[in-house]
């Protein structure tokens, strides 16, 4: 990932009420967060499809022992958002959602 494309992806997630704290971005519900001055080894579009992917096994664990459920849930949500803001940067449309 390019400075330019760091900046951008951060500005989107700021706008997307990603924190910082310290060095790093961290999503809304704080299950995941990425390096102010490494978030990805890769481009772009790596980058979301590898969230896609992530998304997909935490999708499969809404399944699993009802005590963890909201935590899934929450983890769930800040994957979807960061896929959703990479389809923007990368002009792909957002999947409806299920």
């Amino acid at each position: 990932m390019n400075a330019v494309e760091k900046q951008h992806l951060f500005e989107a997630l700021e706008k997307n009420l990603w924190a910082w704290r310290g060095g790093a971005l961290h999503a809304p519900n704080g299950t995941m967060w990425l390096d102010r001055n490494n978030p990805w080894n890769g481009d772009l579009g790596s980058f979301r499809e590898h969230m896609k992917a992530r998304a997909m096994r935490i999708q499969e664990n809404l399944q699993g022992p009802a005590e963890h459920i909201e935590d899934v849930d929450a983890s769930l949500t800040d994957v979807a958002g960061l896929v959703e803001v990479l389809d923007r940067l990368l002009g792909s449309p957002a999947p409806a959602s299920p």
